[in-house]
């Protein structure tokens, strides 16, 4: 017997996150320049440690607005 180790939620949380930012990507009709956000913003969203801790995920236009302090975020 013995502890076994289940990777299965954290790929399901991360495939949760990547299809929140395509989405974000596909339906924001962002300007050529901004289509390639920045590595350290997206792994930000992506382990934002609260919701990974206690949930629940959200859209990146949530997060964005969280942490620019923008649209009741203040």
């Amino acid at each position: 017997m013995g502890w076994k180790i289940d990777c299965s939620v954290s790929v399901m949380y991360m495939v949760t996150k990547v299809t929140y930012y395509g989405n974000y990507l596909t339906h924001h009709n962002l300007p050529h320049h901004k289509q390639h956000l920045s590595l350290f913003r997206y792994l930000s969203f992506c382990f934002y440690f609260p919701a990974t801790l206690i949930g629940p995920s959200f859209n990146y236009t949530t997060f964005e607005n969280f942490i620019e302090k923008k649209n009741g975020y203040k």
